[in-house]
């Protein structure tokens, strides 16, 4: 089956035509989201608009993405988009209002504070605000723009996506794909002096190769700053493995098996819904297994943490669970002031790190199974019931039972239903960290009796 992909124009000139390895050039090169100078000189403008003293907060976020995707072997679209979001806020005499734009011309940035304002008329009842003091704390300088990861316009992604698809259709295929990258300029700015800009780049790729009949399926995904980081070549190469593995898989009964899961699905089932901040005790108590800590590192490369939250407020690093114990919660400013009487918040990031005191390979965990399950992911995990935090979701890219010690044969998918609290103190062996496609760092982890309840509808 050879590989194709439509007739589209980039720049005014057919990619049909394109040269093995050669690239096209664009006619010119407009920048893609706002730069430092060009948040200050919007952030100037606005200032101009606001009447009636008080405060004047805004936070710009601007945006590059472009997306490739494909299937059964060929290039299906491939679109940039840009984007503006503007953040506005009034504080006067106690009252606050704020409203979002994505339009920068001066009508829409005057309309913008005159709503802000209006809404602050509307709550002459407020009880009196305190002027927000001003907060300058050193913020990290992770390095988390890649030029790379930038350059990568829409004829660089098509030739990748081209040379990701041979091996599968080499080895008669399909693969399906999305190449995702974007840039990002991110802004805080107050009145009272507080500036903050910071920018970076993002990169995801994921993978389905399925067999010709639609009955087997291998998947693998991550996501990076740097494209170069995530291997997509080393993840294809995963994802046909998993397919090729797969075929003819044998439908087991559902129940309660020793599982380990790959950090993939460690991350889905255990951590997407819940992090690691989020508290299931009281401060000092035992949460999770006590090999496990959960920390948020802005610095950390892997975990590519914009260096501030919106309102400026910096990150810092910290652990959250250490050794199985809830060794912090998250605050905001606010609890900062009146109960800590310090400014400086300790604020939970989306990007987490979970690590293990004792680490196990994935060969030894499969050796040390009598009988139990391989999982790759999970899909669409939903809550089953959120105020008890158990979760649902079939698996996903590939299942294999293990008999003594050994991988006998791929399975049909099952639905896993599981209390999170209870599968994170089940724990009987622990892999190394690795980045998955998400906001964290996890290990692979082999859990007793997690529980399957039925077999999944889906191939």
């Amino acid at each position: 089956m050879p590989l194709r992909w439509p007739m589209r124009q980039w720049w005014g000139r057919p990619h049909s035509d394109l040269p093995s390895g050669s690239r096209l050039a664009p006619a010119s090169d407009p920048p893609r989201f706002l730069s430092e100078a060009d948040c200050r000189a919007l952030w100037d403008r606005l200032q101009t608009f606001a009447t009636g003293g008080g405060e004047i907060h805004a936070s710009i976020e601007s945006a590059f993405a472009g997306v490739l995707r494909y299937a059964r072997n060929r290039v299906l679209s491939s679109h940039d988009t840009w984007s503006n979001s503007v953040g506005v806020t009034r504080i006067i005499r106690g009252a606050v209002g704020g409203v979002s734009i994505n339009e920068l011309d001066d009508a829409s940035l005057r309309a913008a504070v005159a709503w802000a304002e209006r809404h602050c008329q509307d709550q002459k009842a407020a009880p009196l605000r305190r002027q927000t003091p001003l907060y300058d704390e050193p913020y990290p300088k992770p390095a988390i723009f890649s030029q790379r990861t930038y350059a990568m316009d829409p004829p660089a992604r098509i030739e990748t996506a081209v040379e990701l698809m041979r091996a599968a259709d080499a080895a008669g295929m399909l693969a399906a794909g999305r190449i995702e990258v974007g840039a990002h300029g991110v802004g805080s700015f107050r009145s009272n002096g507080l500036w903050r800009y910071y920018q970076y780049t993002s990169a995801e790729y994921e993978v389905r190769v399925r067999d010709p009949e639609g009955t087997t399926l291998g998947w693998a995904g991550r996501s990076s700053t740097d494209w170069e980081r995530l291997n997509a070549k080393e993840l294809t190469a995963t994802a046909l493995q998993k397919c090729l593995e797969s075929r003819n898989p044998a439908a087991i009964e559902p129940g309660r098996y020793t599982t380990i899961l790959e950090p993939q699905a460690a991350y889905d089932a255990l951590f997407k819904k819940w992090r690691g901040f989020a508290p299931w005790g009281k401060l000092h108590d035992h949460v999770v297994d006590a090999r496990l800590s959960v920390s948020q590192d802005p610095m950390d490369p892997d975990l590519a943490t914009l260096p501030f939250e919106a309102d400026g407020s910096a990150y810092r690093a910290v652990t959250w669970i250490d050794h199985g114990a809830q060794a912090n919660l998250p605050y905001g400013r606010d609890f900062a002031l009146e109960q800590l009487h310090q400014s400086t918040p300790l604020l939970a990031s989306r990007h987490f790190r979970v690590t293990a005191s004792e680490v196990t390979s994935m060969e030894e965990m499969i050796a040390t199974t009598r009988r139990g399950l391989l999982v790759t992911a999970f899909e669409d995990v939903e809550w089953a019931d959120r105020q008890h935090f158990i979760v649902t979701s079939p698996t996903y890219g590939g299942v294999w039972l293990i008999e003594n010690g050994k991988v006998t044969k791929p399975v049909k998918n099952l639905v896993m239903v599981e209390s999170m609290p209870g599968a994170l103190n089940n724990i009987e062996q622990i892999g190394p960290s690795v980045k998955v496609l998400g906001s964290g760092v996890v290990p692979a982890l082999k859990i007793r009796d997690f529980s399957f309840t039925r077999l999944a509808d889906v191939p």
